[in-house]
């Protein structure tokens, strides 16, 4: 598998980006289901629940707030200026 040859931070991050929480791990978990490198898939999951609690923490940085409602903030704060 093509992915395999990445870490499994950078695979998680981008599932994680890409799905969010809940669907990167229904995907991860089929790969898990159905390859051979299960230490793999077990990593890329540890990396996504630190990403989750780190989210749920409001410390990630990708993605403190909704976009909308990031855009409205960046548009009060010119504002403000």
């Amino acid at each position: 598998m093509a992915q395999t040859t990445r870490s499994p931070h950078v695979v998680g991050a981008h599932y994680y980006a890409k799905f969010g929480y809940d669907d990167a791990l229904r995907q991860v978990s089929t790969h898990l289901a159905r390859d051979q490198n299960t230490s793999f898939w077990r990593e890329v999951i540890h990396v996504l629940d630190e990403m989750h609690h780190h989210e749920i923490k409001s410390q990630h940085p990708c993605a403190p707030m909704p976009p909308r409602m990031a855009i409205r903030a960046l548009k009060e704060n010119a504002k403000a200026v």
